[in-house]
């Protein structure tokens, strides 16, 4: 199971693993196949850093990168302000144990068509293919990680982490699973499967992103694949069938949620709107009404779960296509086969994934509110703005970035696959690195065969984005504070300090009563935009409100969550307060 990763980690400075098996002899017609010669290279980060291309008032900042990390699918920041990464190893490993086979035959397979790695390969990069969650240190408060720990090795591939109960919430291909560090040591020794069941027929199509809402419930991308899962704390099988899902941190419940995400991303809105994702549309978002409400009588038609809030699918990237894409672009029954949008060699969206509705504030106004969307294919992230329609949003470009991208860069081994909102309301790009980042199924054979597939499975980086005249601000340790002062927190602007503190306040059962003498309806408070009526989720939906009724109706004042039988008694005798 490690002899790839091993491998390929100590070939990194001459060739990458699929190099070294593309030379390897192979018989009489080895030389047949020959690695393209203008294939394009790796640059250092310091090198990379120069390739971008930002908006002035805007600096991007190197956070971490190889050695200390490699093909990082997602990032989050516990509650003492640590800095996890979750890596998946073995992407486009099926094809590439495929097309080592198929050059043994010394042909070019040149056939139209588009098919997947044979049952072997399959069965073989299962095997070798592992997720790893790993702590990243920044030892000297610069900003930038010096080191790295294995904090959790030996999962299944795994697309993204979330922090719960003092630990880690991993979410793997087939199961999410809970980890924890009881000893202190640095090591997860605590390693418990909330819920088993999950498909993956495609590796970037798994289960992925899980999000905190404001609800309590920890939402989570589905695969579009149907599952049935268990699980420890479940009285039985429970079907989820091809839709989004949300769970409980303790793993005591897993539901459905209305609509479905069609690849790699989610992002919530601080009204618990869900925007989801599919490679040619950015800004798709799940219709704002509950999944049991549609799912009362099957025998009704129901509409559409998914919107979508504008489909502008061209794209300004400044970067060169990989030349595989140019091939295929110019060969007519290619063009043919997948129509001229996907076949063009670069333009439109092709590869969008890893959305973020940004909610903070250290970006300035400008930006507060702004959806972004990567597309890894052309080295670039995208902006949107958007704005209420009706019970729905649309999406258009910003005035000023009408022909030009949020975030481009002319190194083509840029891959952008997550966008997050740090501690400190940066923005965090996760850069998956590496020269292929399609699925291999949709690149011709033959230049499979020529280019490889794994060239830069040892690379990955993170990158910040703030304001070009902001300082570095170490994460503050909310883990030590005090209910009065978690509560103090739920008015930060920043997402991960208030979302943090209401985590906090809850996993610990403070009665609700005792947070706020004085003003009892404020540690309550909901964050959302002031301007905007907060529209009806699936995770508001389900949760039990309570409004003070001395607050202006523009600032909505709910406590979104399951209370316990002691915080309900206590919300009940608050002064001034409602129930409703």
């Amino acid at each position: 199971m490690r002899w790839f990763n091993l491998v390929s980690i100590a070939a990194r400075r001459t060739f990458s693993l699929a190099a070294l098996l593309l030379l390897a002899p192979v018989g009489v017609h080895a030389e047949e196949i020959r690695p393209a010669a203008d294939a394009p290279r790796p640059l250092s980060p310091q090198e990379s850093l120069k390739r971008f291309r930002l908006s002035g008032d805007l600096k991007i900042e190197l956070v971490a990168s190889e050695p200390l990390l490699a093909d990082p699918t997602g990032i989050a920041w516990d509650e003492q302000g640590r800095l996890f990464v979750c890596e998946i190893h073995g992407y486009n490993l099926e094809g590439h144990l495929d097309i080592v086979e198929l050059n043994k035959t010394g042909k070019l397979d040149k056939k139209i068509r588009r098919i997947y790695a044979n049952p072997q390969a399959l069965e073989e990069a299962r095997r070798q293919t592992y997720g790893r969650v790993k702590l990243l240190h920044d030892l000297d408060g610069d900003g930038k990680m010096d080191r790295a720990d294995t904090w959790a090795d030996d999962l299944p591939g795994c697309f993204g982490i979330v922090p719960a109960r003092g630990g880690i919430i991993a979410i793997t291909a087939y199961k999410i699973i809970y980890l924890n560090d009881s000893t202190g040591d640095g090591k997860a020794d605590i390693r418990e499967t909330l819920f088993d069941g999950f498909e993956m027929h495609i590796i970037e199509r798994a289960i992925n992103n899980p999000r905190w809402g404001q609800d309590n419930w920890i939402y989570v991308a589905g695969s579009n694949r149907g599952a049935t899962v268990t699980g420890p704390h479940l009285g039985g099988k429970v079907n989820l069938g091809r839709n989004d899902f949300r769970f409980k941190a303790d793993g005591s419940a897993i539901e459905p949620v209305t609509g479905t995400n069609h690849t790699f991303g989610l992002s919530l809105t601080d009204s618990g709107d869900r925007f989801l994702i599919s490679t040619g549309s950015h800004t798709l978002y799940a219709i704002p009404l509950p999944y049991r409400y549609l799912a009362r009588n099957p025998h009704v038609p129901t509409p559409g779960a998914v919107a979508n809030a504008g489909q502008d699918p061209r794209v300004f990237p400044i970067s060169k296509p990989h030349p595989w894409r140019v091939a295929r672009s110019e060969d007519p029954r290619w063009v043919k086969f997948y129509g001229p949008m996907e076949a063009t060699a670069n333009g439109y969206l092709t590869s969008a994934c890893g959305q973020l509705v940004y909610r903070a504030q250290l970006l300035g106004e400008a930006y507060r509110g702004s959806h972004f969307a990567c597309d890894p294919q052309q080295n670039m992230v995208r902006r949107s703005e958007l704005r209420r329609d009706g019970a729905g949003y649309k999406a258009s470009r910003p005035e000023t970035e009408r022909s030009r991208e949020f975030l481009a860069s002319t190194d083509q081994w840029f891959r952008p696959n997550g966008v997050r909102t740090g501690p400190d309301g940066a923005l965090y790009v996760v850069d998956f690195y590496r020269e292929i980042i399609e699925d291999y199924s949709a690149i011709p054979r033959y230049l499979q065969q020529q280019y490889g597939l794994v060239k830069g499975d040892d690379r990955g980086r993170i990158w910040r984005i703030s304001p070009a005249a902001s300082g570095y601000l170490r994460p503050s340790n909310l883990a030590k504070l005090k209910p009065s002062e978690l509560v103090a927190k739920l008015d930060q602007p920043a997402p991960w300090q208030r979302l943090t503190a209401q985590r906090l306040l809850i996993e610990r059962s403070w009665p609700l009563r005792r947070m706020n003498s004085e003003d009892p309806c404020e540690p309550r408070r909901i964050h959302r935009d002031a301007s905007r009526p907060p529209i009806l989720s699936t995770a508001s939906a389900r949760s039990q409100s309570m409004t003070c009724s001395r607050v202006s109706p523009t600032r909505t004042t709910a406590f979104a969550s399951t209370p316990s039988a002691s915080q309900t008694q206590g919300l009940a005798k608050m002064r001034g307060c409602s129930k409703r």
